[in-house]
């Protein structure tokens, strides 16, 4: 686990120094503005593939270039509609194959949110971030709360624990009536 030292005397992370598990990408993968550095992250999947003896074909390169292209928790299904667009020929057997790929190359994270589906999202900069979730019209808003680390901390403290990482997912509604990521409830 990442965070804090290894002597085991030591006092655990804060939630200022604290990061997610160590299967987030390297900080350089973020470029300038917050905006993930695509050429850092196309060499973190070559390196893999490299290392693990896995061909570039055509499609999976396809389905990479779309996946880096997307700022959304996109599912399977969503991608290959994506991707099918480009080449029809694309199979969902190999957008699986290819998502459980980037997931191990530390490019991507798999979330699973209460409806059900594997949602992926790019794996960047190591940050922690937490999700609002819409049950209405599944809209997913990333935010990240410094007060709630520290509460999170405080309370774990409060029970002998320390934190080394967690999943804070918020499922709400939408207070805008006229929402325009409203498509399965209308």
């Amino acid at each position: 686990m990442q965070g804090g030292s290894s002597d085991p005397g030591s006092r655990p992370p804060s939630a200022t120094e604290r990061s997610t598990p160590n299967w987030s990408a390297p900080t350089a993968a973020l470029g300038s503005g917050c905006e993930p550095d695509v050429e850092v992250l196309r060499e973190q999947v070559r390196a893999h593939m490299t290392e693990h003896g896995l061909r570039s074909t055509e499609q999976r390169r396809q389905i990479v270039e779309a996946f880096l292209m997307t700022r959304e928790h996109i599912t399977i299904d969503q991608l290959l509609a994506l991707v099918r667009s480009e080449d029809p020929r694309i199979g969902y057997a190999t957008v699986y194959r290819t998502m459980k790929m980037l997931v191990a190359a530390r490019v991507a994270h798999e979330r699973r949110f209460s409806d059900g589906f594997a949602r992926y999202e790019l794996a960047v900069g190591g940050t922690h971030h937490d999700h609002l979730i819409c049950l209405e019209c599944g809209r997913i808003v990333e935010f990240s709360e410094p007060r709630i680390e520290e509460l999170q901390d405080q309370i774990a403290a409060k029970h002998g624990f320390a934190v080394r990482y967690h999943k804070h997912e918020l499922y709400c509604t939408c207070l805008d009536v006229d929402c325009p990521h409203r498509l399965r409830a209308k």
